[in-house]
């Protein structure tokens, strides 16, 4: 055969940061403890205290759509990874930053919000009854997260989107889908780059046979980030960083230099702030679910993102996981099965403190880590620190 002799060509530059990369790294190693289990977690009491929890973290440059930073544990040489689980070790060689897909959880919801409102089926100001449950005849399905025995079936009330954003109600978010459809809603998805790096979503035709049947339970869990599609945490980084940039689509690029816009949707800018004060509003309120950490015994009250200098727009997220199947002698024999340990998710916007324009986009992961705030909320602190 013949040889056929290569080229030279031009170097090409990765845009990671090798120091970041380095110390989300170590943010991210079970040893620290934030992706360890620790008595505060709001996970199944049926994950010992210590066990090491997989996780993954992006940092996306919003200017240039550079990802600055993929990291993810555990690393191909954690194997065993402390006998935790057979699910962790089995794929320990997968970059959970980039190759891992998740339900969204309630990410999703800021995203929602501006497809409402460009689609004209929301007014920007509008407030939105929240009853605890969306079916008016069913209290047992679509509820609010708030709307719980041990919370005496609380509500959240009458809220825009500032405070529904904040307090994560559920109710706002499925009464936007359901005003969507689920056809428009996943369309939206994809303008926002979820579903095109990994992630899934429902195609065209799936979505309009949602609505064709009238299946409004599917296509309202689409609205809080449940059902049938996942993302992976750089398409959910990518995802703010649109966000950020008001509508401008530029695909995530590891090569210094970044990706031009490819696509420009026009958000209302008083949408885009409203948006952006109600992210605000999940850590500077004390009503926001990243704001604190309430311990059970009552002792204190932590803030969960406290970094200074920097200022900070947050969506937490708890996500339905799948069962989890713990072998910690790894001997193949399955020793439990935890079905209601939540994937727990954070999703930050990051500036200079007095800037209002963000800077970094960053995702978190901590796979069956319960609760978004408790879990991924400090793991993102460390990150953005």
């Amino acid at each position: 055969e013949d040889r056929i002799e290569p080229i030279p060509g031009k170097d090409v530059t990765l845009s990671i940061d090798a120091q970041l990369q380095i110390r989300v790294q170590a943010a991210l190693d079970p040893r620290t403890g934030l992706t360890s289990v620790q008595p505060w977690h709001t996970h199944s009491d049926a994950l010992s205290i210590g066990e090491a929890l997989p996780a993954a973290a992006v940092i996306i440059d919003v200017a240039t759509g550079e990802v600055l930073a993929a990291a993810s544990t555990p690393l191909p040489q954690d194997q065993k990874f402390g006998g935790r689980t057979s699910m962790a070790s089995e794929t320990a060689n997968i970059n959970r930053a980039i190759e891992a897909a998740y339900p969204p959880g309630s990410l999703v919801k800021p995203l929602v919000y501006l497809a409402a409102v460009t689609e004209g089926v929301l007014r920007e100001d509008e407030a939105i009854e929240c009853n605890g449950h969306f079916f008016k005849d069913r209290t047992d399905a679509a509820r609010c997260w708030i709307y719980r025995e041990r919370n005496n079936f609380t509500t959240h009330s009458k809220l825009g989107v500032e405070e529904a954003l904040a307090r994560s109600c559920n109710i706002y978010f499925y009464t936007l889908a359901n005003r969507l459809g689920a056809e428009r809603l996943c369309e939206w998805y994809r303008r926002f780059g979820l579903g095109t790096l990994g992630g899934t979503i429902p195609s065209a035709q799936a979505a309009a046979l949602v609505d064709s049947r009238h299946d409004q339970f599917s296509a309202v869990s689409l609205g809080i980030g449940q059902g049938p599609m996942t993302v992976t945490p750089l398409e959910m980084a990518n995802a703010y960083a649109i966000l950020a940039r008001g509508g401008s689509v530029r695909s995530p690029s590891f090569l210094e230099g970044g990706n031009k816009t490819s696509a420009m949707y026009t958000f209302s800018p008083t949408a885009v702030s409203r948006t952006l004060d109600g992210l605000h509003r999940v850590v500077s309120e004390s009503y926001g679910t990243g704001n604190h950490i309430d311990y059970k015994d009552g002792s204190s009250r932590d803030p969960i993102i406290d970094t200074p200098g920097v200022r900070v727009w947050a969506k937490t997220g708890t996500a339905e996981a799948p069962p989890l199947k713990v072998d910690r002698d790894q001997d193949g024999v399955i020793e439990r099965t935890v079905t209601d340990a939540d994937h727990a998710w954070c999703a930050t916007l990051v500036a200079n403190q007095g800037d209002t324009t963000p800077r970094y986009a960053i995702a978190v992961i901590v796979e069956h880590g319960g609760g978004g705030g408790r879990t991924a909320g400090p793991v993102m602190g460390a990150v953005i620190r």
